[in-house]
């Protein structure tokens, strides 16, 4: 037989961790929608250009998160 004399254990809140995650997807999304606003705002090829990599960079992020939402 073996004696436990000390245990160490963790645990996280998952459900806490998948309403953060909720809210980071919604703060993105919200942000997508801003940037389809000024992409359609936009006058020069420079305004279009930027906006359009924020666009796709917020756009990733969105995809990452609800990867992890769903694994």
């Amino acid at each position: 037989a073996v004696r436990v004399t000390n245990e160490n254990g963790s645990a996280r809140d998952v459900g806490e961790e998948f309403a953060d995650l909720g809210v980071q997807v919604r703060n993105l999304e919200a942000s997508e929608g801003q940037l389809v606003a000024l992409m359609a705002k936009a006058n020069t090829v420079e305004e279009i250009l930027k906006v359009q990599q924020q666009l796709s960079t917020v756009r990733g992020q969105i995809e990452r998160m609800a990867k992890s939402l769903w694994n």
